[in-house]
């Protein structure tokens, strides 16, 4: 029986990731088309209002957390990109990508890789001078 459960809950798991990595990029895109249409089809105030409304909520979620957090009340100006912006960036890398496996194409433009060898200073351990180390 309690393999049973195990197997439900991963499979819960496993849903619900899939549907957060698949579904969720394609309904950002789909109410980002549809935004730009209601505002080309005459609803710019309704589309301005439920992007205001979002972007507040967003921009008060990020004070309480802030604040909970104790950190400086300056990041909350990074909010407000989250709903217009970086969401949907996310989202087209998200796309791209799985494009990327199904279609078997090489990702070389994922892997973060270092082209020249970077320089770092330190001070020894037994003495005051400072030695350069390549990594």
């Amino acid at each position: 029986k309690a393999e049973l459960e195990r197997a439900a809950e991963n499979h819960h798991r496993c849903g619900s990731t899939v549907l957060s990595m698949v579904f969720i990029p394609f309904a950002g895109l789909i109410v980002l088309a549809s935004a730009v249409l209601g505002i080309l089809g005459g609803a710019a105030i309704q589309v301005l209002l439920f992007l205001s409304f979002f972007t507040l909520a967003q921009f008060l979620l990020s004070v309480l957390s802030i604040q909970l957090d104790g950190k400086d009340m300056k990041l909350a100006i990074y909010a407000p990109p989250f709903v217009l912006g970086y969401k949907q960036f996310c989202d087209l890398v998200i796309i791209r990508s799985m494009f990327d496996v199904a279609l078997k194409r090489k990702m070389t433009w994922t892997r973060a890789e270092r082209r020249a060898p970077r320089l770092v200073s330190h001070r020894l351990i037994e003495g005051t001078e400072r030695s350069e180390v390549r990594i």
